[in-house]
């Protein structure tokens, strides 16, 4: 009884490593006001890029965002050295 619990116990801990894995996520980072699609912002200001109307947004309260295949995930760390980069690089 006790070799299948420790077995049983293995695979377990095997499934949750597994699951746990780092996985590659593609996309790109957007605001939390424009979501996956800045067309309204850069559409009313002829010469601005994504990059410019999401850290404008940010700069007006908005939050970094991850997208991805049209589906947005918040960024719980806004504070993160890469956002700090990007907003003080030039375009």
């Amino acid at each position: 009884m006790n070799r299948i619990l420790s077995i049983v116990f293995l695979a377990t801990i095997a499934c949750a490593i597994a699951f746990a894995a780092d996985q590659t996520w593609v996309g790109q980072i957007s605001d939390s006001m424009c979501g996956a699609s800045h067309a309204k912002m850069t559409g009313a200001h002829p010469g601005m890029t994504d990059r410019d109307c999401a850290l404008a947004c940010v700069k007006g309260g908005g939050k970094f965002v991850f997208v991805s295949d049209g589906k947005v995930f918040k960024i719980a760390n806004q504070d993160s050295l890469c956002f700090r980069c990007t907003q003080a690089m030039p375009a």
